[in-house]
């Protein structure tokens, strides 16, 4: 009789003391939201018992907030600061971007256990990452891209394993790209553009074999590209240009058949373009202007039968303009400009039907150009 008594009594407060946490924890969170100053409360509609169906808040089953996404939209007051963060025990989606947000990134983001998806982008957010963003391991998505964020980048993200989405671009991080970054492999996209990152471009990125955007460009790496690049072989989108970058065009990137972009320009290549490029039948985009590249153009390049953009500019190519270019029937954009090209243009030009642009000049190159071009075409050759 008195065991199950104490049993039902049991069950009784533990129900009762279940009920009060979910109601405490539901209260936090009205209250984080009145106190945060991001909402108007003195208007006459506002009411934070209705939370749950406003346009920016969703809930899950027992009331509590799971996603908060602000896009676009003026707030009240625009600091992360005021936002008590570590309330939202259940957040799962946390998007709050274009929104003038000003501040630093709290250290309480660390508390949002269940969080997937953080979007902070377009912004003001200043200061540096805090070390508590590696307690964010069910995060898959990530993006703080255009704010004024500085430091380094911290090595502690690899320990968010199920990132598929890294955005880091248009900030102030300096320092190097931590190796570790490379255990990140289920990352598909890996943007770290517009930086000041410093250093070489880190082996372990060769790793990502899910990535298929790789953004590196308008940073200060110098070295060379690692060779391990070519084993990422799901990549669509290489942008290493605007670097310091030496040595030569690694022939493995020749391996990376799902290319269709491949920028590389604005560095401090040298040696000959890789034949190996020619595999890259998928490519619409391909530029490697100012740089130091030298040799004649290679045969193979006229292989890529997709290509719609080619700037081979601002090198040191020589020779003379192979006949094989007019097998580029895709292409809408060409600049061989400022080379050592010479001699007279391929007899078959004219089958180059959807070029727009065309840039010659600054080469030695002689004889008459194809009259079925001049009518819809922009040339430049001075």
């Amino acid at each position: 009789m008195w065991m199950v008594f104490l049993l039902t009594w049991g069950l009784i407060v533990g129900t009762q003391c279940a009920a009060t946490v979910t109601s405490h924890q539901l209260q936090m969170e009205a209250n984080a939201i009145l106190n945060s100053g991001w909402w108007n409360t003195s208007n006459a509609s506002f009411n934070i018992s209705d939370r749950c169906n406003w346009y920016f808040i969703s809930c899950n089953d027992a009331g509590s907030i799971k996603a908060i996404n602000i896009w676009g939209n003026e707030l009240a007051t625009r600091n992360l600061s005021t936002f008590n963060l570590s309330t939202f025990h259940n957040l799962e989606r946390f998007v709050v971007s274009y929104v003038g947000l000003q501040g630093t990134v709290p250290k309480e983001i660390g508390h949002l256990s269940k969080l997937t998806h953080l979007d902070l982008s377009h912004n003001y957010l200043k200061g540096q990452l805090p070390p508590s963003i590696d307690n964010l391991r069910q995060l898959n998505y990530l993006d703080i891209s255009f704010n004024f964020i500085q430091g380094s980048i911290p090595p502690e993200l690899w320990l968010l394993n199920n990132l598929t989405f890294l955005d880091l671009s248009n900030n102030s991080f300096k320092g190097e790209i931590p190796s570790s970054l490379g255990n990140l492999k289920q990352l598909e996209n890996l943007d770290n553009s517009s930086n000041y990152i410093q250093g070489s471009i880190p082996l372990g990125l060769g790793f990502l074999k899910t990535l298929t955007r790789l953004d590196l460009s308008h940073n200060r790496f110098k070295g060379k590209i690692p060779p391990s690049l070519g084993n990422v072989k799901q990549l669509e989108e290489l942008d290493i240009y605007n670097n310091y970058i030496q040595g030569s065009i690694p022939r493995e990137l020749g391996f990376l058949k799902n290319l269709t972009r491949l920028s590389l320009s604005h560095n401090r290549f040298k040696g000959e373009i890789p034949s190996s490029l020619g595999n890259l039948k998928q490519l619409l985009w391909l530029n490697i202007s100012h740089n130091n590249i030298q040799g004649s153009i290679p045969l193979e390049l006229g292989f890529l039968n997709n290509l719609s953009s080619l700037d081979l500019s601002h090198n040191r190519l020589n020779g003379i303009l192979p006949i094989f270019l007019t097998n580029l029937t895709q292409l809408e954009y060409l600049d061989i400009s400022y080379n050592f090209l010479i001699g007279s243009l391929p007899y078959n030009f004219d089958q180059l039907t959807k070029l727009q642009v065309l840039m010659l000049n600054n080469n030695s190159f002689r004889g008459t150009f194809p009259n079925s071009l001049t009518k819809s075409l922009s040339i430049r050759n001075p």
